[in-house]
């Protein structure tokens, strides 16, 4: 890190033994996203510098002086400031995955000339590892154990504590009725530990390194493996599961005779003849307790954070052939968690990852990596923009390799479009639109011209909608001049309004003309009502498709300038559109209007029907009844239809839970003796609409499952 970038780091973990959050990325935790403390102790503030610091200098020779360097500052001030050393230690740990091995070996030079001290780093380490165990913090647990190893490798314990310690993670392999994903949790803890211990501890213990492989190698076996199609179809043989991969690193490591890993500093070494002196302190395994579940079978699962996940795109050739399999992984799972930590800041997570490679050529493990999180269901950790912007990041930084890198896997993941999860399919869209968008637009589209003439295939829909995607990140004109005539017919009409009453010698011209003037001229909600019933219905017996037609698309011509114009009709006209717009078959038809004006704009379908479910106009259940309407049905294959259902389903999700949430904040009334009429009444009205919210939310999931089945059973037969 340069100076600007330490500043944003340091301090900001919110750091605590006793009081971290849970095992998810909680971003006001995080040491990127909290404001610098008050300096109270400049050489505090130093020391700080120094710690987090250590190891960002790229004259990678010196790294060994420089670690003893801090060890001997560290010593002269630990008297005073032991505290804030150990404590930004421990951050650093938990932070910067890079940089554990660094951390352990300072640890064995401070331990080297003060073994008290490094005694107070075991009991820490043994305190905070067990209330990670107890919380299911996952990504402490990873990083302590990491830590662990590298201590023992730093000589502060000794070979049997580390065996021990796995050892009895491992057994909760013994308890059938956990989950897969706590089996497999702690199966790849252990397995992604080894190689990091494995050369010291091949000499001082093999027979119990032999016992351990074996452990692994049985619970890899053992597992009941779940086939990733999106892996499958990216592989010609059979389908290679993370663990087996692992697994064969860690074979291949012990038929090599354990190897240091290449890839990531193993500062120990540097070192070693000196750690020979050193106070070897013993672990207490046995004062660890495993996490208990007071109900398997009914126990949540870890969620999709527990594992890394793989997609292997390109063959291993086109990796270093000095990058031993056990290498591929451990940089697959260091980039995996350097991608969740600096999420925050994309410009550290980039430099962080770049600096893995060294001079290596591993730009298509880390393309591999990114993508396997974009891909990752039932929901990426994070939104597609972010991986996005991690990509463009690289590309920038690398264009000459990385950007050709990038290139490929996209035609790689084109050509197998056709047997592409449907979801990863429109996540890829999404990501590519975005990606052309900093890219001025620019693209090989010729190489993709031949699939003009395939219509119903989905790399035809790709592109369509790709450009579709485009055109609302800029404008029509423009993406139409960034494709080749080739292409032509797979760009989307231009967006523009679809009026119903252009035609004047049709039967409600003139009253729509007269109410789009009104509406112009700002005339009030309730002004309209009365005029519209007491004028023009009678007058020109309108039925009511054709009153709430009428209205939809006066409202909407008002507000078809920008997403401005929208919002501020519908703040002056929802009065007028409740009132004609209440019955769900009257809603059902509000949006065949909506959908029949913006036909050819399909970003301002999916927002329009957003806000009118926003000022509950509409409600969620006809919304998703008009989605599985005869009309809309044929249209399943467009991605802005699932858009729709998508966003209906999260606005009622998020309804409840905003819901559950004020209420919880507020007092219970019949608890308090003196609680104010004003108090009980508010309480009350929030209970309701909590009510409210939940039965909105459950006819949506009922009309959702009954239609849906509706239509599946009628495709089947």
């Amino acid at each position: 890190m340069d100076r600007r970038e330490y500043k944003s780091f340091r301090g900001r973990r919110g750091y605590s033994r006793h009081t971290r959050g849970s095992n998810r990325y909680n971003a006001s935790r995080d040491p990127r996203n909290q404001e610098k403390p008050p300096k109270t102790d400049d050489l505090d503030t130093r020391l700080n510098d120094l710690i987090i610091m250590i190891g960002d200098d790229k004259a990678v020779n010196s790294l060994d002086s420089n670690i003893e360097f801090l060890s001997r500052a560290l010593i002269t001030e630990i008297r005073t400031h032991k505290n804030t050393i150990l404590d930004t230690i421990f951050k650093c740990v938990l932070a910067l995955p890079t940089k554990t091995g660094i951390y352990g070996t300072l640890v064995g030079l401070l331990n080297l000339s003060n073994k008290e001290l490094g005694k107070e780093v075991v009991d820490r380490v043994r305190e905070e590892l067990q209330v990670a165990l107890k919380r299911l913090e996952l990504y402490n647990i990873k990083f302590l154990l990491r830590f662990l190893g590298e201590l023992y490798n730093a000589c502060v314990i000794d070979a049997q504590s580390l065996i021990d310690v796995y050892t009895l993670l491992l057994k909760i392999l013994e308890v059938k009725e956990y989950p897969q994903s706590y089996h497999d949790f702690f199966l790849f803890l252990i397995a992604s530990s080894l190689p990091f211990v494995g050369p010291k501890l091949s000499k001082a213990n093999s027979a119990q390194l032999e016992n351990l492989l074996t452990q692994i190698s049985t619970g890899v076996k053992d597992r009941d493996k779940k086939v990733n199609k999106t892996i499958m179809i990216f592989q010609s043989e059979d389908p290679l599961d993370y663990f087996d991969w692992i697994l064969q690193g860690l074979v291949q490591q012990k038929e090599s005779g354990w190897p240091n890993i290449s890839i990531l500093q193993c500062p120990y070494k540097f070192f070693e003849t000196k750690f020979e002196q050193s106070f070897e302190h013993t672990f207490p395994a046995s004062d660890l307790t495993l996490p208990h579940i007071e109900d398997p079978k009914n126990a949540p699962g870890l969620g999709e954070q527990s594992l890394p996940v793989r997609l292997p795109l390109f063959p291993n050739s086109r990796l270093p052939d000095s990058l031993s399999l056990i290498d591929q992984v451990l940089l697959h799972d260091v980039a995996t968690d350097l991608l969740y930590f600096f999420n925050p800041n994309r410009a550290l997570a980039v430099k962080f990852l770049l600096s893995l490679s060294h001079k290596e050529n591993l730009e298509p493990l880390f393309v591999e990596t990114i993508f396997s999180q974009l891909f990752r269901l039932p929901k990426a950790p994070f939104r597609t923009l972010y991986y996005s912007a991690i990509l463009i990041e690289m590309s920038k930084s690398r264009s000459d390799t990385f950007s050709s890198t990038l290139k490929e896997a996209i035609k790689l993941v084109f050509d197998r479009l056709e047997e592409l999860d449907v979801e990863c399919y429109e996540i890829f869209t999404d990501w590519f639109s975005h990606y052309l968008s900093n890219f001025d637009f620019k693209w090989n589209w010729i190489e993709w011209r031949d699939v003009v003439n395939k219509p119903e295939s989905r790399q035809y829909s790709f592109i369509s909608e790709t450009l579709e995607k485009a055109v609302r990140a800029s404008y029509y004109e423009r993406i139409h001049r960034s494709i080749p005539e080739d292409i032509y017919t797979l760009m989307p009409a231009k967006p523009e309004p679809n009026f119903a009453y252009t035609n004047e010698s049709g039967e409600f011209y003139g009253p729509a003309k007269l109410l789009n003037l009104r509406m112009k001229n700002k005339d009030g909600g309730e002004e309209l009502i009365k005029w519209l019933n007491d004028d023009v219905f009678p007058k020109f017996q309108f039925t009511t498709d054709d009153m709430i037609e009428l209205i939809v698309n006066c409202l909407l011509l008002n507000g078809s300038k920008s997403f401005s114009h929208l919002l501020n009709v519908l703040d002056r006209y929802f009065v007028l559109l409740r009132h004609f717009i209440s019955t769900p078959q009257q809603q059902i038809q509000c949006l065949h209007a909506i959908h029949s004006f913006w036909k050819t704009s399909t970003q301002f379908i999916v927002i329009t029907i957003n806000k009118f479910l926003t000022y509950r106009v509409l409600e969620a259940a006809s919304i998703a009844n008009w989605i599985f309407s005869e009309s809309i049905i044929p249209l399943g294959k467009r991605q802005y239809i699932w858009e729709i259902m998508t966003r209906t389903i999260d606005k009622a999700l998020d309804s409840v839970a905003l819901g559950e949430q004020k209420l919880s904040e507020m007092d219970v009334p019949t608890e308090k003796s003196d609680a104010t009429e004003e108090e009980i009444k508010n309480y009350e009205v929030m209970k309701d609409k909590l009510e409210q919210a939940r039965d909105e939310k459950k006819l949506l999931f009922q009309v959702t499952f009954q239609r849906f089945s509706m239509v599946l059973n009628e495709y089947l037969q």
